[in-house]
């Protein structure tokens, strides 16, 4: 997911985020976000996105 959706609600619930196992986002992504998510033993990985 990229790092436009972090904050936003859905109108549809995929699931609790400790149910992941990994999370591919690109490194725009908040910081605070993604600790959260490590916190809850899912792996990240950020990656560079060029335009």
């Amino acid at each position: 997911m990229n790092h436009t959706k972090f904050g936003r609600t859905a109108s549809y619930a995929y699931g609790d985020l400790s149910g992941y196992g990994l999370l591919v986002t690109d490194a725009a992504a908040p910081e605070d976000e993604l600790q959260t998510a490590r916190d809850l033993g899912v792996e990240v990985r950020a990656v560079d996105i060029q335009a």
